[in-house]
């Protein structure tokens, strides 16, 4: 499958904006986690220069990996669809067919959920660090941070919704993807509500 981060950002956004399925909501969202990971290593990595603080040098090396971490799961995000995909041309013709394609499908409905789970807790590590950065932050580039901030906020908002969509109508299999889902908004929800709506 072509990497989403071999094309021009021109392109990409175009692809986006196709018929096509993917890049979907959950490469995109990560990307857009990984965008605001950069604007708070910005912040950051300005600020530090300014000042000697060791918080400053730790939400670098964080971020760096988190917004690095982003960018493989907005590939991943891409596959696991793809995958699922193809699962769905199975044949389905004799009870075997049947049989060994829902089983395919679990487990393929089981990956596209785990996956956004994972970049939605990988967000959510990067909105604890950028936290930290918009206290320490050098006044004129505090709203990159708070701008990085919101935006890691809102990836987390998106990616969740591909938790809801693949695990409607599964019953008690997608209860604990339910119950990591409502954890991890509240917990991101809680974190975004300590950051100042305008400067």
């Amino acid at each position: 499958m072509t990497s989403l981060f071999g094309q021009s950002l021109d392109d990409f956004i175009k692809n986006v904006g196709a018929t096509d399925p993917t890049p979907g909501g959950g490469s995109v969202a990560a990307i857009t986690g990984a965008l605001g990971c950069g604007l708070v290593l910005m912040a950051a990595r300005i600020s530090a220069r300014k000042q000697a603080n060791p918080a400053l040098s730790e939400a670098i090396e964080s971020l760096e990996k988190i917004s690095g971490d982003l960018k493989t799961l907005a590939q991943e995000d891409t596959e696991v669809f793809g995958v699922y995909m193809d699962v769905l041309g199975l044949p389905k013709d004799t009870a075997q067919d049947k049989k060994q394609r829902q089983s395919a499908l679990a487990a393929a409905r089981e990956q596209a959920t785990e996956s956004p789970l994972k970049a939605a807790r990988t967000m959510l590590a990067g909105l604890h660090v950028s936290l930290g950065v918009c206290q320490h932050a050098q006044s004129h580039v505090v709203s990159d941070a708070l701008a990085g901030t919101h935006l890691l906020y809102a990836s987390i908002t998106a990616t969740l919704y591909n938790v809801d969509i693949n695990t409607v109508g599964q019953d008690q299999v997608a209860d604990p993807y339910r119950r990591a889902r409502q954890e991890i908004a509240a917990q991101a929800g809680d974190l975004i509500a300590d950051v100042p709506a305008k400067l």
